[in-house]
């Protein structure tokens, strides 16, 4: 596994012990990778289901996302899934999700190629909860997504047009671009 790869777990992990907070236990994992995500939160003591479409990777419950209908959990989280399918077919997926959790932790795509440059004081961070200064240049790479994905934000999708959808049925309480892998953006939802 790449660093890239790796920070960006560290963020979603980071999202799901905020959450905590709330007092969640029960975690649905849609599209389970290699494994990283539920294995954490399983060591931790989290009640964890894991559903993905391959069985070969051992999920508890091996099932398409566009036909599944889950229990009700805490949160469900979906790093790095629904751009693997239709867009519209993702809306349905987040929609009907959305009565089965509280929160929904997703990453998308968002395709273009970026000069990032983030400044960090020590300290500020712990006091701000942020960092205090980040410089984002974008650069289109292509106009279409190439291989599994159907769709990724700026490319087929516009970022604000997936907000607009997102707010219909969900708060959007978090959203922001990976440090060091601005590639994935997460987004902390609460179903309204």
């Amino acid at each position: 596994m790449d660093i890239k790869t790796r920070i960006s777990h560290l963020f979603q992990l980071q999202e799901i012990q905020e959450i905590e907070n709330l007092n969640v236990n029960k975690v649905l994992e849609i599209g389970i990778g290699d494994g990283h995500l539920s294995s954490y939160l399983q060591r931790l003591d989290y009640d964890v289901t894991t559903v993905d479409i391959d069985k070969d990777k051992n999920p508890d419950i091996v099932a398409d996302i566009r036909t599944y209908e889950p229990d009700d959990y805490d949160v469900i989280c979906m790093f790095e899934i629904l751009e693997h399918i239709d867009y519209k077919e993702a809306l349905k997926v987040l929609e009907k999700m959305k009565n089965h959790a509280k929160y929904i932790l997703i990453s998308v795509p968002q395709g273009r190629i970026y000069f990032d440059i983030s400044i960090t004081f020590s300290g500020i961070k712990r006091l701000f909860g942020k960092h205090i200064a980040s410089l984002h240049i974008n650069f289109p790479l292509r106009s279409k997504s190439k291989g599994e994905h159907k769709w990724e934000l700026n490319r087929e999708v516009k970022r604000k047009q997936f907000r607009k959808m997102l707010k219909k049925n969900f708060t959007i309480l978090k959203e922001y671009k990976v440090p060091l892998n601005s590639y994935h953006t997460i987004f902390v939802l609460r179903s309204n």
